[in-house]
């Protein structure tokens, strides 16, 4: 049973969100399991009922019925309070800055913070124990103006799981689709970098080829590698690891596409067309 919080007798419905606690309960016909909406926040907040005693029911709020926004102002240490909204959006980064451990977070509820480095850039971002990178990916862009994103989804045990990612305003979308950007290679050597990132490197050369992965990839990395010249191309580790299903070390041959994937500390994943 859902019920509308402003239609539930004259009981006082508590805004604050610090207990978590709306007092309405059995008087009111409210069984364990039913959800309540309050209709006066924006956009409501949803709420179910895990213990109706009365004069003393348990409630946990569950989940927005949409993103709502909200602006931080910078500061070297911010506070975020997710009742007000899921969709963070931090002043511009005129230094370092902490994000400390959020309050009234809602289990499986997703969360989105954007912060945008100045023109200096190179700002670092250091978030609270509770935010849990599921990658270790701490590679958020350090130039000049560049905007990125935290996301995640939060957890029962109150941590939010997620990681950071950029935002490429070289990417263009056309018709809902993301164009993938390539990297045009003619040589008989390359290294990835991290611009490589999402891309397609093509190699294009009659001669063997020589692809290095070298230390340091960003920890998300990943790309698809191919082949369009009769040289195969093997991929070379520089201080790092590369494993393979099969122990294949190289493209198949012309026209093969392989890709390319960081999982842990300097260790990758290939797959594809290999050989």
């Amino acid at each position: 049973m859902t019920k509308e919080l402003n239609t539930l007798s004259t009981k006082k419905w508590e805004n604050d969100y610090s207990g978590v606690t709306p007092t309405i309960d059995v008087t009111d016909g409210i069984l364990v399991g039913d959800v309540a909406v309050d209709t006066s926040t924006s956009p409501y907040y949803l709420w179910r009922c895990l213990d109706n005693t009365d004069g003393a029911p348990v409630w946990i709020r569950i989940k927005s019925t949409a993103n709502a926004e909200q602006s931080v102002t910078y500061g070297s240490s911010i506070d975020i309070n997710l009742a007000l909204g899921n969709v963070v959006k931090v002043g511009e980064l005129t230094g370092n800055i902490t994000v400390n451990n959020p309050t009234n977070p809602t289990t499986a509820e997703e969360v989105f913070i954007r912060f945008v480095q100045d023109g200096v850039g190179s700002r670092t971002v250091t978030l609270g124990s509770d935010y849990v990178l599921l990658d270790t990916n701490s590679n958020y862009p350090s130039g000049a103006n560049e905007v990125f994103w935290f996301s995640g989804m939060t957890q029962s045990d109150g941590t939010i799981e997620g990681g950071f990612s950029p935002v490429d305003a070289s990417v263009s979308i056309v018709q809902g689709d993301v164009t993938q950007e390539s990297n045009t290679q003619t040589g008989t050597t390359y290294t990835l970098v991290d611009a490589d990132h999402g891309k397609l490197v093509t190699l294009n050369n009659a001669s063997a080829i020589t692809l290095t992965v070298p230390s340091g990839l960003r920890s998300d990395f990943e790309c698809a590698v191919l082949q369009l010249g009769a040289g195969q191309a093997t991929f070379t580790a520089s201080s790092t690891t590369l494993n393979n299903r099969s122990s294949y070390t190289k493209t198949a041959g012309q026209y093969a596409l392989a890709g390319i994937r960081h999982y842990a500390t300097n260790t990758f994943v290939t797959t594809g067309d290999m050989a």
